[in-house]
């Protein structure tokens, strides 16, 4: 096994959810949001957490918490550092509910999160996930069964991969597993089974409620311009997924309508931190980021944004670098 339970408690037959969250590194985080879960009365829920730091120390001071003896409980620890989406890959392997919810440890969920799903779950069956409302605009409930229905002007791409803001019948997990694992430099796991689900013509219900309260500071050592980079640069392995042309480029455009001017100035931003100040050649990331994101038009000031980065990197980095990141 290439996980250990390392902790486990009132761990008896399996709940109609099961919230799993993968964690690295941010243990003050966790206990906060272990706290704010164990304070809530529905009951039909039980809890993993899955620590992706193999050589950390896991503190589990939260087990002292008052409600603790209601609410099962487990926690697992990866024996291999798996990285971001393979860790969420396992996560959603080790659930054993008939839902999995997956929460990521700086997401705080409503009071009222749990009342949400299992109504939603008890009024709608033979469906294959559930997505909530962050982004997206939609003032009543509907039901989607076709990839092409996602370029609906009210709903926003990522309230599809955004970790705490959906929730997964086991048989949808179960089924694109395998597919899923081809894609785990993607930082968009949950959009992928949602996605193969539509195109297998099942049904996914998008909600009016909204799960997700707000969200954890970040750690000091978090980055949003290292994130915007990786993230922009792996985003294109989504054109891979076994859909139809017609709907790569739906998704594709979903993506760019989905960024807002402040990210665009953070990422600008961190380049040019990267390039002239860290001499770091980022042509590569620069390069796949380029791939897709000027696919749907011949030329665009974004386009002439990247390309002039693109080439910095490069010659900057033949005359001045002193180390090379991929």
């Amino acid at each position: 096994m290439l996980t250990d339970i390392v902790y486990e408690k009132n761990w008896n037959d399996p709940k109609l959810i099961e919230i799993v969250i993968p964690t690295f590194n941010r243990v003050d985080n966790l206990i906060f949001l272990i706290k704010h879960l164990l304070k809530n009365t529905n009951t039909h829920f039980c809890i993993s957490i899955i620590d992706n730091d193999p050589e950390g120390n896991f503190l589990t001071d939260f087990i002292e918490y008052e409600n603790i003896n209601h609410i099962p409980i487990r926690v697992l620890k990866n024996k291999l550092h798996l990285g971001p989406d393979a860790s969420v890959l396992r996560a959603l392997e080790i659930g054993n509910s008939e839902w999995i919810y997956l929460l990521g440890d700086s997401k705080i969920p409503c009071r009222n999160a749990l009342d949400l799903m299992v109504n939603d779950i008890n009024n709608n069956n033979g469906i294959a996930s559930i997505v909530y409302k962050y982004k997206n605009s939609n003032k009543s409930p509907r039901i989607l069964n076709k990839v092409d229905q996602l370029s609906s002007n009210d709903l926003h791409w990522g309230d599809f991969f955004l970790g705490g803001n959906s929730i997964l019948h086991k048989d949808t997990v179960r089924s694109y597993f395998s597919i899923a694992t081809q894609f785990t430099l993607t930082r968009s796991m949950l959009l992928i089974f949602h996605i193969l689900a539509l195109k297998d013509k099942k049904n996914i219900l998008i909600s009016e409620n909204i799960l997700i309260d707000g969200f954890i500071d970040k750690p000091n050592f978090y980055n949003p311009g290292l994130s915007l980079l990786e993230c922009w640069a792996q985003f294109p392995l989504l054109t891979n997924l076994p859909i139809r042309n017609k709907d790569r480029k739906m998704l594709l455009g979903k993506i760019l309508d989905g960024e807002n001017f402040e990210d665009k100035i953070i990422f600008y931003k961190f380049c040019l931190i990267k390039i002239f100040r860290e001499n770091i050649d980022i042509s590569f990331n620069l390069r796949m980021i380029m791939s897709y994101r000027n696919s749907l038009s011949i030329i665009s000031i974004e386009k002439i944004l990247m390309s002039c980065l693109y080439f910095l990197s490069k010659i900057n980095y033949c005359f001045r670098g002193k180390k090379y990141e991929k």
